[in-house]
C-alpha cells in the first residue's frame, strides 16, 4: 500500500513541480515536490507524530525563535538548495531542513501541522483549476481573475 501511495504521490508531485516551475529547477518547486515525496513515504498519522515530537524539541531547544526567525532559517535553507542544484549535488537532507523550518513557522504562527497538510491538499486543488502561464526564469504564475 506504501509502494502505491508513494508511486500516486510521486506522479502528482511532478506534475504539481512541473506546474510551479520544476522544468527551471525553482527552489520552492523542488520543494513542493520534496515535501510530497516526505508525505508519501509516511502515513499522514507518522507524519503528524513525527512532527509534533519535532515541535516539542525544537521549542525546548530554541524557546527564542518566531515565525519570522523560522522563516528566516528556511530561508537560508532554500539557499543550500539552490546552491547544491547549481553545483549538481543531490541532498535530501537539506529539503528535510527547509520542510522542518517551515512546519516550525507555522507552528509558531500558531498553524498547527494538521492545518498546513488541509490547507496543502485544499491548494493543490485550486491550482489544478487555475491556467498557468510560463514566466521568463522557466518558473510558472496562475493568470488573475479579473
Amino acid at each position: 500500500m506504501k509502494l502505491l501511495r508513494f508511486f500516486a504521490i510521486s506522479v502528482l508531485s511532478f506534475y504539481t513541480g512541473y506546474l510551479i516551475g520544476f522544468a527551471g529547477h525553482h527552489p520552492l518547486a523542488l520543494l513542493a515536490m520534496s515535501i510530497l515525496f516526505y508525505l508519501a513515504i509516511l502515513t499522514e498519522d507518522d507524519f503528524l507524530t513525527l512532527e509534533r515530537k519535532r515541535m516539542k524539541w525544537s521549542r525546548a531547544t530554541f524557546p527564542e525563535s518566531t515565525a519570522l526567525s523560522s522563516l528566516s532559517k528556511a530561508k537560508g535553507e532554500l539557499d543550500e538548495i539552490q546552491d547544491n542544484i547549481l553545483a549538481g549535488t543531490k541532498d535530501p537532507t537539506e529539503y528535510a531542513d527547509a520542510i522542518m523550518c517551515l512546519f516550525d513557522s507555522a507552528a509558531r504562527d500558531g498553524i498547527p501541522a494538521e492545518e498546513v497538510i488541509k490547507a496543502y491538499a485544499n491548494k493543490l486543488n485550486i491550482n489544478k483549476a487555475r491556467k498557468w502561464v510560463i514566466n521568463s526564469d522557466n518558473s510558472y504564475s496562475h493568470l488573475k481573475m479579473e
